[in-house]
């Protein structure tokens, strides 16, 4: 059974130990090194909190929303491979999240970028609610703005 709940150092760390092929693949295209961006999970984590994505009682996910100027949040999302897994549930779990959150801050839109260069991408991030993205260099940015909810 999947649920949210307040991410942990824990949850972050142990998530962050297990991360699936496609997050590793997008820490490697980002040119960085995973205990870095561990690093800055855990800082970002400290700043403004974050959710635990849990299956069962095993963290798969945390996501971080930390606010920028202009009724922006920017997300920060790591995952295991059992998200990305062989079915959709937890994708359609957290696009649920999402809207639930949305509707908890009206006007506020969500950001987060990406250096996946995974060729279902682009549809992971429509079908969470995001519109097409904007490329600079090797970085896609999306943005969910408060009118794409979602309609499932």
């Amino acid at each position: 059974m999947l649920r949210a709940r307040p991410a942990t150092k824990a949850d972050i760390k142990r998530v962050m130990k297990g991360l699936s092929k496609v997050s590793l693949d997008e820490v490697a295209a980002g040119g960085y090194a995973l205990d870095d961006v561990t690093d800055a999970m855990i800082t970002l984590w400290h700043r403004s909190g974050g959710t635990a994505i849990l299956d069962r009682a095993e963290p798969i996910a945390v996501l971080i929303f930390t606010p920028v100027p202009d009724k922006i949040l920017s997300t920060s999302f790591m995952a295991t491979e059992a998200f990305f897994g062989s079915n959709w549930k937890p994708t359609l779990y957290l696009r649920r999240y999402l809207d639930r959150k949305m509707d908890k801050l009206p006007g506020v839109s969500l950001m987060s970028f990406t250096y996946s260069t995974h060729p279902e991408v682009a549809r992971w991030y429509r079908f969470m609610g995001y519109g097409a993205p904007l490329t600079e260099d090797k970085r896609n940015t999306f943005t969910r703005s408060p009118s794409n909810r979602s309609a499932v």
